[in-house]
């Protein structure tokens, strides 16, 4: 296949305006454009067109209606398919084949008095898919720069970075804060213009704290009855003894009188024992017989 019957001469880059043909002819419209467009590089001069007008200039008839003219002839023909006056204009290049049937071969829109060429679907497709492969192969190039060290144990890893805009991290956070605060302080106040009667209400946590204290006096009460509890087999003889030592030493007794002490600070029984001790020692040194002399 011939890449010209695909893709036709690619002249969407280029542009055609004449300033002193619209000043000598006024602004286009829809009679006026095809002769505006016969002097841009766009324009075939071997086209149906030029063929036909020749041959009325010769003849000296005039063409009322040119497209239903070129029906007679095969071959490349122009036809405004479009008109806006006086701003914008179509104006398409087909293959005439027969009456009846003709190819679009390329299109031209005349803007602001500037023609320019249309891009078909092959042009448009490849410069997208152009576009879109040269940036892939710029980020590919960019990441391959800046690739971290293979290392065994995790391979390529990269590196984790924070917000790369600390300015707007600490705005953001500033106004969290100062949002935070400000539901801190509609609460406070809310809680503050109750009436004095919330006062009385039960506290959170109040009723548990209360439970625990009650558990802990039953089981302190628990400990002190079973510390006072005795064995079975010592209960009688314990309440015997208790009996007779109340019997003998009975609680409304009265209290002895305290003993005079002496001048070194001495009762007088302990003064009678410590003269008996002395009395008994010197009796048993008298008895004793002494020795037989020489």
């Amino acid at each position: 296949m011939d890449p010209s019957d695909v893709r036709p001469d690619d002249d969407t880059a280029r542009f055609f305006i004449w300033h002193e043909w619209l000043q000598a002819n006024g602004p286009l419209t829809p009679e006026n454009v095809f002769d505006y467009f016969t002097h841009s590089m766009f324009y075939d001069a071997q086209c149906n067109n030029a063929i036909l007008r020749m041959q009325t200039r010769l003849s000296g008839t005039i063409i009322e209606d040119e497209e239903e003219e070129l029906r007679r002839f095969k071959g490349v023909e122009f036809v405004v398919v479009d008109a806006q006056p006086p701003t914008y204009f179509i104006i398409q290049k087909r293959d005439r084949i027969s009456p009846d049937e003709a190819k679009p071969l390329a299109a031209y829109y005349c803007v602001h008095n500037r023609i320019y060429q249309a891009p078909d679907l092959y042009s448009l497709l490849s410069n997208r898919i152009l576009a879109s492969l040269f940036t892939l192969q710029t980020s590919l190039d960019i990441l391959r720069n800046h690739r971290p060290d293979y290392t065994p144990r995790t391979g390529f890893v990269w590196p984790i970075v924070g917000d790369p805009n600390p300015a707007a991290a600490g705005a953001a956070g500033a106004d969290a804060s100062k949002k935070k605060n400000q539901e801190a302080e509609e609460t406070a106040s809310s809680d503050s213009e109750q009436p004095s009667s919330a006062s009385a209400v039960k506290r959170p946590g109040e009723g548990s704290k209360r439970m625990n204290m009650m558990l802990l006096m039953n089981a302190m009460h628990t400990t002190a009855m079973n510390s006072v509890i005795t064995p079975p087999e010592t209960a009688a003889g314990s309440a015997a003894v208790a009996d007779s030592v109340t019997a003998e030493t009975p609680s409304t007794a009265p209290t002895p009188a305290p003993l005079p002490l002496d001048g070194i600070g001495r009762a007088p029984s302990m003064q009678v024992e410590s003269s008996k001790t002395s009395v008994k020692k010197k009796r048993k040194r008298s008895s004793v017989a002494p020795p037989p002399s020489g």
